[in-house]
């Protein structure tokens, strides 16, 4: 998957989003090197909407479909976490377009955050990848219709026995990414850990297991919110994971030639 401007977004003030984008790197993928961030004011910001109160919006997931951008987003309110969706032909639109919330769709009330949404081609359905505790799932055949969303299902039928070895058994943020043979779930912890679990392709979303750990390091330095991405036009995928540090929070970066291989450090 290529990684654009839109595709990687983050947020830049407590209750809005911003879009952030490289526009300079001294070094390619595969080397490390020094890279020059720009970031915009904030594109999509919290409003009252009827009954929907939101004091921020953040952890985007955005999908470019059929002319319109369609984002999914995590959601902090008077009740807590939550996630809703908006759409729009151009980023110009953003500000206005309405924000709806997904507790009225199949996905349901509850603690639901940090979606991500793909277009699962074998199947023909769109996933969205989210957190309630455990990593479940929704999916649609229409991503046009927030409303259409399933109700969640669990990636596991209980928590990894490595997950609960680290004595917190918290695990979150998931990302599903799929090479040719294998789909990939990797997970963070707020504990120093990334976390890969796999499944054959055919068998998705159902047979995950062999929970390893692939990176490890210092709490602060691999903290949450990873992020996979396949880099177009080369064999080398990205693997990006929101770290801590003395003037607030920031992401650092690996490479590898394989989803399953070293992940060699970049940024």
């Amino acid at each position: 998957m290529a990684i654009t401007r839109h595709r990687i977004l983050a947020c830049v003030a407590a209750a809005a989003l911003g879009a952030v984008f490289a526009v300079g790197a001294e070094a390619g993928a595969g080397a490390k090197g020094r890279f020059h961030w720009r970031s915009s004011a904030p594109l999509i910001t919290p409003s009252a909407e009827g009954a929907q109160t939101y004091a921020g919006l953040k952890d985007p997931s955005v999908v470019y479909f059929n002319g319109a951008y369609h984002v999914f987003m995590t959601t902090a309110g008077p009740d807590g976490w939550h996630m809703a969706y908006t759409r729009f032909k151009d980023w110009s639109e953003a500000p206005k377009a309405s924000v709806v919330s997904l507790k009225q769709s199949g996905v349901g009330p509850g603690y639901r955050a940090a979606p991500q949404v793909f277009y699962f081609a074998p199947q023909k359905l769109w996933y969205m990848v989210y957190q309630s505790g455990p990593p479940v799932y929704s999916t649609t055949a229409n991503l046009e219709d927030p409303m259409s969303w399933s109700a969640p299902k669990p990636f596991f039928s209980e928590t990894p026995a490595i997950i609960k070895a680290s004595g917190q058994e918290a695990w979150l943020d998931f990302w599903v990414i799929c090479d040719d043979e294998n789909c990939h779930l990797f997970n963070t912890g707020d504990n120093g850990n990334l976390y890969r679990s796999q499944t054959p392709i055919g068998q998705f979303p159902h047979g995950f297991a062999d929970t390893k750990i692939v990176l490890s390091g210092r709490r602060d330095d691999v903290f949450e919110a990873s992020m996979h991405y396949r880099v177009a036009g080369a064999n080398t995928y990205l693997t990006v994971v929101e770290a801590i540090g003395p003037r607030g929070r920031y992401f650092r970066s690996w490479t590898s030639d394989r989803l399953d291989g070293e992940w060699r450090p970049l940024a």
